[in-house]
């Protein structure tokens, strides 16, 4: 992994005073929206863990954040807390603006949260109430297998 701003390392790490010293420096409000090489901005790092809820409210203060960036893979911050069952910050994500049905390869939100999450039937919740379709990403067959084997 390249070298990250100090900015996406504390996000990556889950140091809120790393967070909260990084945004005192002058070049915050560009840093804040700026990818790193793999094309994550800070609120992609954040977004991967409940436990960094209190990282993501402090990125919102310090300025406006893209809840629906990409990054090299195409992923957004949604998809990732997702895939990590952060169900906190999922909902976070879609209060502010997070599009549940964006689509890479057939990965949503959704489908994310079925293979990579763990038991998240209230992110599952969430997500299909906010509109996201059991359909996308692959079709209702694979939403069910997932839901199958996760009662298993």
């Amino acid at each position: 992994m390249a070298q990250l701003p100090a900015l996406h390392k504390a996000c990556l790490d889950g140091s809120l005073e790393g967070v909260r010293a990084a945004l005192a420096q002058p070049d915050a409000p560009q840093v804040l929206q700026t990818p790193d090489a793999d094309g994550r901005t800070p609120l992609h790092w954040a977004a991967s863990s409940d436990a960094k809820h209190a990282l993501i409210e402090a990125l919102h203060a310090a300025g406006p954040l893209d809840v629906n960036a990409r990054d090299a893979s195409l992923w957004t911050p949604l998809m990732i807390a997702s895939s990590a069952g952060a169900l906190r910050v999922v909902q976070w994500l879609l209060a502010h603006g997070a599009d549940a049905e964006v689509a890479e390869e057939g990965e949503t939100a959704l489908t994310a949260l079925l293979d990579h999450g763990g038991d998240a039937a209230a992110a599952i919740h969430v997500l299909l109430g906010q509109g996201a379709s059991p359909a996308g990403g692959g079709g209702l067959a694979r939403f069910l297998a997932a839901c199958v084997q996760r009662d298993q």
